[in-house]
């Protein structure tokens, strides 16, 4: 049950999704956090209904937003669907992981930045310094090893 709780678990508040956004790269966010992302790009010059994108924070995709802004992303039904049985099965079975775990404040706060990325404290550092570092301008790729020539008859 563990490791279907971590595939419900929102990569932003880190909590079971509640509202899920589906971003057009397949990712999804609570709509709360996604909002919270906008808001974190807004400055005292710019409304929130001005900005037009953000990154998706598992992948970078930047998502672009259309004049109805966050109300233009697709709900995520499904993953909502799924969240709502995991809840009530894990209700039914005392001593559950999620139940433990909600009287506990949580263990990685974050924060968003006006670069997209995500600040803060992260246990280990590990994933988070390597996903810090890795190349954010578009068409930047790593360049692929040689290919195999494919295996002549004789």
């Amino acid at each position: 049950m563990e490791t279907l709780e971590s595939e419900l678990t929102c990569p932003i508040c880190l909590e079971l999704f509640e509202d899920p956004l589906l971003l057009p790269c397949a990712h999804s966010l609570c709509f709360n956090c996604a909002h919270r992302i906008l808001v974190s790009h807004c400055s005292t010059s710019k409304p929130l209904e001005s900005i037009s994108a953000f990154q998706c924070p598992t992948c970078r995709y930047v998502i672009t937003l259309n004049h109805r802004g966050l109300e233009g992303l697709k709900r995520n039904v499904t993953l909502q669907n799924i969240i709502d049985r995991f809840q009530k099965a894990s209700i039914s079975s005392p001593n559950s992981p999620t139940e433990s775990r909600r009287l506990q404040p949580p263990q990685r706060p974050y924060t968003a930045t006006i670069s997209g990325t995500i600040a803060g404290t992260v246990g280990g550092g590990g994933w988070w310094n390597e996903w810090k570092q890795r190349p954010q301008q578009p068409g930047h790729f790593q360049p692929l090893p040689p290919a195999r020539q494919p295996h002549q008859p004789r």
